[in-house]
């Protein structure tokens, strides 16, 4: 299930490690005009680009989702996708 295309075994037993400890998280996001985490511990990124910048903050998004609620969000993902909602 956590397969995706050209995942390796290592990716999948690191993100099921991710999943399991997701209480353990942390994360604060901040939007900024040309994308996300100008102050960020681990990365910046931006772009000039609008669409990119909303692809950015989406995915930002999604993975404070994650790192909230662990795989309940990660299968309502999922089924949006599945279902294209």
């Amino acid at each position: 299930m956590l397969n995706g295309k050209n995942t390796t075994q290592d990716e999948v037993a690191h993100m099921r490690t991710l999943f399991q400890q997701h209480p353990a998280i942390t994360r604060d996001v901040k939007n900024i005009e040309n994308g996300i985490v100008e102050n960020g511990v681990i990365v910046t990124q931006t772009s000039d680009n609008g669409d990119v910048v909303a692809a950015l903050q989406k995915h930002a998004s999604e993975v404070s989702d994650l790192a909230a609620r662990g795989m309940v969000a990660v299968h309502e993902q999922m089924m949006k996708a599945h279902h294209g909602g």
